[in-house]
Formats: structure tokens, sequence, C-alpha cells
């Protein structure tokens, strides 16, 4: 008897099965409106470049204050820069119901430590908005300095877990081969 197949082997089949496909959207208001770029390899098909660069978009944008808006930004930055979209739309996931209450105390914490040398910095000349946003000002900061910071590291953390998990296939594809040769 054939042994079953792992439960996320089913699950990522039916992804595929369910993925955007050219003929689904050609000719479509969605292909009017956005053009061949639409159909570009590197949005859709993964690869070390295309998928890190789609993790950075995605973690710098996960990172930002936009409840509800991170994905549509995160897929247009994928649009317009060509990086992955299912690896900025995962970079996206970082920050979830269950993450959001830490991530928000630690960049205003973050926020409230860099406040003092952007006082240092700041001209004076937006008072008046500087009031507005006094109780937001260090969230905000933080937000923005953990998001950057976040997505330039997410990009070489990606870089690196693709070629290991590229080494480690080759190793498991090697080791089969000789499996095989052997029997």
């Amino acid at each position: 008897p054939k042994p079953a197949r792992p439960w996320w082997r089913a699950f990522l089949l039916m992804l595929l099965r369910a993925r955007l496909r050219r003929r689904h959207v050609h000719g479509t208001f969605l292909h009017r409106l956005l053009g061949e770029r639409l159909f570009a390899p590197q949005l859709w098909i993964p690869n070390a470049d295309s998928a890190a660069r789609g993790m950075a978009f995605g973690t710098f944008v996960g990172f930002l204050p936009l409840p509800g808006l991170q994905m549509f930004f995160a897929v247009l930055l994928c649009y317009v820069l060509r990086a992955n979209i299912a690896a900025a739309v995962l970079g996206t996931l970082l920050t979830n119901p269950l993450t959001t209450p830490a991530i928000v105390w630690a960049q205003y914490k973050l926020g409230r430590w860099m406040l003092p040398a952007v006082r240092y910095v700041d001209t004076g000349e937006y008072v008046l908005a500087g009031r507005s946003f006094a109780a937001l000002k260090p969230f905000l900061l933080g937000s923005f300095v953990s998001s950057v910071v976040l997505g330039l590291l997410a990009y070489p953390l990606t870089l690196g877990a693709w070629k290991l998990a590229a080494g480690v296939i080759a190793r498991r594809k090697r080791r089969r081969a000789e499996d095989r040769a052997r029997h």
C-alpha cells in the first residue's frame, strides 16, 4: 500500500490548484487595468531574489501601522518593483492579531527611546502638528524605524533560508539517488 501523504502536502496541492492562472485573468478588467506586467514571472514564480524582495516588502509594510491595508500595499509594491507576491503576503502576516500587541508595545518603546534624538534634529517648524500627535509620535517613529530595519533584515535572512533549504533538498535528492543506485 502507498503511504499516506502528510497533511501539508494536500494543503499545498489545494493552494496550487486554486492559484491565479493566466487563462483566468487574460482579457479581464484586471488585465486591462494592470497590463502585461501582471503576468511577469517574478510576481508569481518564486526564485531566491524575488522571494527575498517580496519578503522584505511584506515585512516593511507589515510593521507599518496600516490596519487592513498591509496586504494591499505589499502587493502594490511587489507589482511595481517585481517581487514575489506570495512572499510579500507571507511577510505581512508576521504582524497578526496574536503578535500585534507585543509589536505595538515594542514599537512604542523604541520610539520613546529614539525621541530625544529626533527632537535634537527637529527644526520646530511643525509645532502645531507635533502637539496634535504628541501621544502618537513615539509609536509612529518606532513603527517606521522598525519597519525599515526589519524590512532590510528580511532580505538577507530570506536569501539565506532559501539557500539553506535548497541545500537540504539537494542533499535529500542525492541520498535518494544513491539509495536507488544501491538497490
